[in-house]
This record gives C-alpha cells, structure tokens and sequence, in this order.
C-alpha cells in the first residue's frame, strides 16, 4: 500500500461528515524569532503600552511545543537573552456624528392600532477605537530587526439618542485590542500546533460503477473508521491508476497519517490531472510543516 501506516488507523471523525483529522506543528511567521530560546521584554512606552508588553509577555509564556515551553521570557533585557521586544502602543478614540431614519407611529385609532407614521431624523455617534502598536524584537547577538509589527487594530460602534443601551468602555475595548496583538505576534514569533478537519474529494467521475459504490462506500467509512476508509481508496487507487480524486484522498490519509514524504507524491501525482484547489493546499500544509520543523531544529541547536 503506498506508505499507510497502522496509525492511520487512530484517525478520528466522530460527528464530523466525510473529512479526516490532520495535526501538527505549523510553522511561526518568523524563522529567526522561533530560533529563538529566551526573549526579554522590556517597558513599552505609550498610554497603552504596559497593558500590551504584559499581554505578550503571557501570550510567549503559554507558548507550549509537545507539552514543553518554548520561550523562556525575561522582564527586561538581561544576559542570556536571544531578543529583546520593546515597543510603544496608543490608543485613540475618533467620533462621527451622522443622522439615521426612525418610522414612528404618531396615531393610533380605539383598538390601539397604528393609523399614521411619520419618519424622523435621529441623531447617532458613531465611535472608533484604533490601537497603533509599534513593536520590534530585536537579536541581542548583532542588533538585526528580526521582527516588527505596526499594524493598527480597531474597533468600530454607535450609539443613537433613542438608543439607551451602553456602550463598552474605552478601557474594555482597547483590552481587547491588546489581545489581538498578542495573539498575533505569538502566531509570528512562535510555532503552533494545529488540528484541523479536511475534506476528501468526493467526485467518482471516471471510475466503475462498481468502484464508484466502492468510493461512496469509502466516504461513509470516514465517519466510523478512517483507517477502513483509506484502505478502500487504496484498493480503488490500485485497480485505477491516475485516478485524481482518489489519489488526493490517500494523501490526505498519509498526510493525516505524518507521513509527508507520500502524502507530498500522491498530491503530485493527482495535480498532473486535476487543478481542484484542494490539491495545492495539500501541498502548502506539507510546505509549511516542513518549514515548521527546520524552525524547530534551529530552535534546538541553540
């Protein structure tokens, strides 16, 4: 069989229709900050800043590869560190006033039905909060810019006058905020674990239709048995080669299987016939676990 191991057969799809269960470790946006073993993070400056240094400094501390940390990070710059993160970050509060139309009812007959409306203008604010970070780490071994992040995040709402409903505080809102720039830079510093469900291809066109009740057979056995669901597209691969659809379904069994290798030919083999988009993202997440696990060994020869 091409390269199925036993451990296809631990794949799970419990409540999940015709997919199969890929995970593994996917690459940081940086490969020099996920070299890194220890960051330091120093003041940042800004009316914002201290709540965002604080955010990263948690979000790098739960960073956790096969059970283990990943960073050690320093308060501040000191020895042994690999980076240093400084930055600043502002927060700024912008106000539109506009009108909105309001229908109202200003008659009603004995029953209480309505037999007049007339539409008014309401006055409204509407409010956004924009977040502007400015972080850099920094490599203490030669001052090289390794990673920056200027990007604003916002937040938008309104309020009318025939609105009594409150809206968030300045301060709740740009906590928020905070939050979506840590996340960020942990994704660009830091390798992360996925585990996602991907789709079979499901198009019996050019098969039997003796295999082609065999393939229907195979997409119901993802449900219960991924393991029986990949041998029977083996069995189908073998009796019609250059089959594009099935090829693309035993990749996606090696790759949900780890082994990338085969996985990687069989998402080939089935692009020589096939221009299904699935096919090109098989091959960016092998791409990119690959690039994962040069991150991960530089990370270690540190």
């Amino acid at each position: 069989m091409r390269g199925l191991t036993a451990s296809v057969l631990l794949l799970t799809t419990a409540a999940q229709a015709e997919v199969l269960t890929v995970e593994g470790v996917y690459p940081a946006d940086s490969d020099g900050a996920a070299a890194m073993k220890t960051i330091a993070v120093e003041s940042f400056g800004g009316s914002d800043g201290a709540d965002l240094a604080i955010r990263i400094e948690d979000a790098l501390r739960a960073v956790e590869i096969d059970g283990r940390p990943y960073f050690r990070v320093l308060p501040s710059a000191s020895g042994g560190a690999d980076g240093v993160l400084r930055g600043t970050a502002t927060a700024e509060i912008k106000r539109e006033r506009y009108t909105e139309q309001r229908e109202r009812c200003v008659a009603k007959d004995a029953n209480g039905k309505c037999t007049e409306k007339r539409k008014e203008d309401v006055r409204c604010t509407r409010r956004r909060i924009e977040l502007v970070p400015n972080v850099r780490l920094i490599a203490v071994r030669d001052g090289a810019l390794v990673h920056a992040d200027s990007q604003l995040e916002q937040a938008t709402d309104s309020r009318c006058e025939d609105n009594s409903s409150e809206q968030r505080s300045p301060e709740t809102v740009v906590r928020e905020l905070t939050g979506r720039i840590a996340g960020r830079l942990r994704g660009a510093l830091a390798p992360t674990w996925r585990r996602e469900s991907i789709r079979v291809l499901e198009d019996r066109k050019g098969l039997s239709r003796e295999d082609g009740e065999k393939f229907k057979n195979a997409l119901r056995l993802t449900k219960t048995d991924a393991g029986a669901a990949c041998r029977q597209w083996q069995a189908i691969a073998d009796a019609n080669p250059g089959h594009a659809v099935t090829l693309f379904n035993i990749g996606l069994c090696d790759e949900a299987a780890g082994n990338l290798d085969g996985a990687e030919r069989l998402y080939r083999e089935a692009a020589q016939t096939s221009r299904a988009g699935n096919v090109g993202d098989g091959l960016g997440r092998i791409a990119a676990r690959r690039r994962a696990s040069r991150q991960l060994a530089a990370h270690s020869a540190r």
